[in-house]
């Protein structure tokens, strides 16, 4: 097999979430613009582990914390691990296996994996499209399709909503009289922080799926792709 120069497919390796100007967007945002909308996902501690290994060079820890967020659903994730395998970065090169990534990734019809899926796909001959979609069917869509991901993230954000609001605050009815300091060390507004969009994995799903066909419409531009830190 030709070995595939995976430089199409290499624009969000990188992000961990997509940086636009949401501005300009006539989208209900779940939170702050200041704070990350996805903060409160299982998946985004993960990716940030995934951002800093890949940039110190330990390529098979970045491919290990890309597959744990991947596990909670993150196309992000998904996308960055079909990255890896196209470039032998982490683990064995392998177009096939980094196509049924890639494939993954656009599950929810995000134009620009679709894209990178699509063209990967038209390099690929009758036996190597049969073996990639077995890849897909047999080993990645049982444990990391939406089908499994969507609810299990779900589930585990609406626990993590009732452990921090019943631990800490003792009612959501409290939270208004309240400042907490997250991770980033500053204090904020713990209404902001426990607002229930932000908890709740459907709604941040479909802002996402919108953001990314703006995105690939033209109505936002990107900014410079990077780290949102924590």
């Amino acid at each position: 097999m030709t070995r595939f120069t995976p430089i199409l497919f290499a624009l969000a390796l990188q992000l961990p979430t997509v940086a636009c100007a949401e501005d300009t967007l006539a989208l209900e945002r779940p939170g702050e613009r200041f704070y990350a909308y996805d903060e409160h996902t299982p998946s985004q501690r993960y990716m940030i582990l995934a951002q800093r290994a890949y940039k110190a060079g330990m390529h098979e820890g970045a491919l290990t914390h890309y597959k744990a967020a991947a596990y909670w659903a993150d196309k992000f994730a998904q996308y960055n691990v079909g990255i890896l395998h196209l470039r032998g970065e982490g683990t064995e090169y392998d177009p096939l296996r980094g196509w049924a990534w890639l494939e993954l990734s656009a599950e929810r019809g995000y134009p620009q994996f679709e894209d990178a899926a699509d063209s990967l796909w038209a390099l690929f001959n009758p036996s190597e499209r049969r073996r990639a979609r077995q890849i897909l069917d047999r080993e990645l869509l049982p444990v990391y399709g939406d089908a499994q991901t969507r609810e299990r993230t779900a589930r585990e954000m609406r626990f993590r909503m009732r452990d921090a609001t019943g631990t800490r605050t003792g009612s959501r009815a409290f939270t208004g009289m309240l400042t907490i300091i997250d991770r980033t060390g500053f204090p904020r507004d713990a209404d902001e922080f426990y607002d229930p969009d932000k908890w709740n994995f459907d709604t941040i799903v479909e802002y996402e799926t919108r953001l990314m066909r703006q995105v690939a419409e033209g109505n936002v531009d990107l900014g410079e792709l990077e780290l949102n830190d924590d």
